[in-house]
């Protein structure tokens, strides 16, 4: 089964583990079908993975609803692993919301380390600024395994790649964020080396401070607006 990201989401944590050594019996049960099942508001359409309807049913006081039909209405992935007769649900969405929030995270702390570099600099190298960097590049790292991992096995990764009126992608803005980061560094390593205020390199990092600015901007209000139209219900007056 491949490792995925989790996010806080019940049914990330649903598995249904068959016992290996329990025997297998069929038994006929009285059940009371004419179930009506809405799904956030909307009656839920249940379909087999070969287009067949399926039912909920009541047994013994107990409402019983098909796991694959209802976690695919979700927008889950579900699948089965033959090899310890496991069967998976993910929710792909969810989780893309959680990467998103991780992208915008990793943002803002590239451009407080940028100021906090700017600070330094203005200051003659007076602060420790290891901890700070530090911290950018394991989110740096963190994400690109992220990305790389969900762009293989998340059905929702598209999402990243649209626009949402701020002139280009969640990736688009995240990316650009991280080459002005990485240019600010740059320029600040030759600075901080040779102590010196060398002109070309004071540029470069004022330049790079500059222009994370509004990729930042971006990457915050889209992602608020994927927050936004996540949203289940028709939540007004917020």
């Amino acid at each position: 089964m491949k490792k995925r990201f989790t996010a806080l989401m019940l049914m990330l944590a649903i598995l249904i583990i068959p016992a290996a050594a329990a025997k297998t019996y069929r038994q006929q049960i009285a059940v009371e079908y004419g179930i009506s099942l809405e799904i956030n508001g909307e009656q839920a359409v249940l379909t087999d993975p070969n287009g067949k309807t399926v039912q909920p049913f009541v047994y013994n006081g107990t409402t019983y609803v098909p796991i694959r039909a209802v976690a695919e209405n979700f927008g889950a992935y579900v699948g089965y692993d033959s090899s310890d007769n496991t069967a998976f649900i993910y929710d792909d969405y969810t989780e893309i919301l959680v990467a998103a929030y991780m992208l915008e995270k990793a943002a803002t702390h590239m451009q407080d380390s940028i100021n906090l570099l700017y600070d330094n600099i203005a200051s003659g190298y007076s602060q420790d600024v290891t901890s700070a960097v530090q911290t950018c590049s394991n989110y740096i790292s963190n994400n690109r395994a992220m990305l790389t991992q969900l762009s293989n096995d998340n059905l929702h990764y598209y999402l990243f790649n649209e626009s949402y009126g701020n002139m280009g992608s969640i990736l688009d803005h995240y990316n650009l964020c991280l080459t002005e980061y990485q240019n600010a560094i740059s320029a600040y390593s030759m600075l901080s080396s040779s102590k010196l205020q060398s002109g070309i390199y004071l540029d470069s990092f004022h330049q790079a401070a500059k222009n994370i600015i509004l990729p930042k901007m971006f990457i915050s209000l889209d992602v608020e607006k994927l927050m936004k139209d996540s949203n289940w219900r028709d939540i007004t007056n917020m």
